[in-house]
């Protein structure tokens, strides 16, 4: 039993397959946007020469992430606005504080010797990581994936740059 299709389905039907035909052809260079999703991006901002300890631990979507902050001075942090702070150590909550939402970003006041943990969907390995001030810090990374098993650790200098760190 066939059907005829009336100009205007004729005419969606085109379209559509235009569409799709226009995408699949852009596809192989992907887009600025869809290629700044593939990795979570991070910001540090110090105001002497700094260590600090980033861990990445993720299981079943979810993931813990441990900011330590062992030197004597405030560190700025800013994270996505999609994490949530979930606890401090080390110092009093009153101490955290936090800057309103800018650009899809919350700027985080680390206190010294102290930890901080944000809870988040899966972050994983490649991170981009923004350090625009000129002293030199010290970022210490450890990523433990606990549906695989497996762990990486590296320690990367960073002084007025953006880095991709990776496996």
């Amino acid at each position: 039993m066939a059907r005829n299709l009336s100009p205007v389905g004729f005419l969606f039907a085109l379209m559509m397959f235009s569409a799709v035909a226009i995408l699949s052809i852009r596809s192989p260079s992907r887009s600025f946007l869809s290629s700044s999703l593939t990795h979570t991006t991070l910001a540090f901002e110090n105001s002497a020469p700094q260590h600090v300890k980033l861990s990445l631990q993720h299981a079943r979507g979810n993931s813990l992430i441990e900011l330590e902050n062992p030197s004597d001075s405030v560190l700025l942090f800013s994270t996505p606005d999609s994490w949530f702070q979930w606890e401090i150590r080390g110092a009093d909550i009153t101490e955290l504080q936090e800057d309103p939402p800018s650009l899809g970003f919350i700027r985080w006041h680390i206190p010294p010797l102290s930890t901080v943990s944000f809870t988040a969907k899966t972050v994983t390995l490649p991170l981009a990581v923004h350090h625009p001030v000129p002293h030199i810090l010290t970022l210490s990374v450890t990523e433990i994936n606990l549906d695989r098993g497996t762990s990486h650790k590296g320690t990367y200098l960073l002084q007025q740059e953006t880095r991709m760190i990776q496996n």
